[in-house]
């Protein structure tokens, strides 16, 4: 077998193993979905995709700026009116106990798309209607890896 071919190989079978271990994980586990999705973001990949995101305007113009959601004050945005995504963004999030999802520095355009899609990953569940469970979380990830256009807009839109 040829060093490709063996990468490939091994690379499935790390996947496999990370997609097990997510359905093994009892709820609110969620180290197993980050173990997937570092198996699966090789940085050639990541590379891909930022120069794709570069070559839209929005996408251009949010890296050049890396805003940042910031803190988040749940009571007031659960003020907003009911049809709003505010309102339903702090009622997912007060509803499961959860808060929203910080993380840190941003010092390239890697770290920038990484933060970004964390700071926003609970705005996806609203969006696709997933649930915050294991499974919930899984059909997140398969509605953006299943479906290309889906995932380019998906990322255009966090980004924009």
């Amino acid at each position: 077998m040829d060093s490709v071919a063996q990468l490939e190989s091994e690379w499935h079978d790390s996947a496999l193993e990370s997609i097990i271990n997510i359905v093994r994980a009892p709820d609110g586990d969620f180290e197993s979905i980050g173990n997937l999705a570092n198996t699966v973001a090789d940085s050639h990949s990541l590379q891909k995709i930022i120069e794709l995101l570069h070559s839209t305007p929005q996408g251009k113009q949010a890296f050049q700026r890396r805003s940042r959601l910031g803190d988040i004050d749940l009571q007031k945005l659960y003020r907003l009116p009911l049809n709003t995504l505010g309102y339903s963004y702090a009622e997912h999030l007060l509803k499961n106990n959860l808060q929203p999802l910080h993380s840190g520095q941003v010092e390239n355009d890697y770290q920038f798309l990484g933060v970004h899609i964390t700071e926003t990953h609970d705005i996806w569940h609203i969006i696709t209607g997933c649930d915050t469970n294991i499974l919930g979380e899984i059909q997140l990830d398969r509605s953006f890896l299943c479906c290309p256009t889906t995932l380019f807009a998906f990322l255009v839109s966090i980004i924009g």
